[in-house]
């Protein structure tokens, strides 16, 4: 164990998996406060819930699309990337008043 705690690379991994599972929650809690604020809740549910189910459904495939790939650092900072840009393009396109 204390082999483990000192590895840095290691250690570095997992602080950053924790960063990112925490932006994750928070992400998903700030979509469930939007989607009941709604006027068509239901609709809204559905979709927020394809979004979380959807990559699930593709894992296998993904999977198998990752495995084959070249450049495994380049491809996840660009799929990284083309994440933070969704993101930032579904919040400039809702353009609501913040909750919170």
């Amino acid at each position: 164990m204390k082999k483990l705690l000192s590895n840095r690379l290691y250690m570095s991994l997992m602080g950053a998996d924790l960063l990112s599972n925490f932006g994750d929650m928070v992400y998903y809690l700030a979509l469930m406060n939007y989607v009941l604020q709604l006027p068509d809740t239901k609709l809204a549910l559905s979709v927020v819930n394809f979004s979380e189910i959807f990559p699930v459904f593709l894992s296998l495939l993904t999977g198998y699309l990752s495995d084959r790939t070249r450049n495994k650092l380049a491809t996840i900072k660009l799929t990284q990337l083309f994440r933070v840009l969704l993101y930032v393009g579904i919040g400039c396109a809702m353009t609501f008043e913040p909750a919170l």
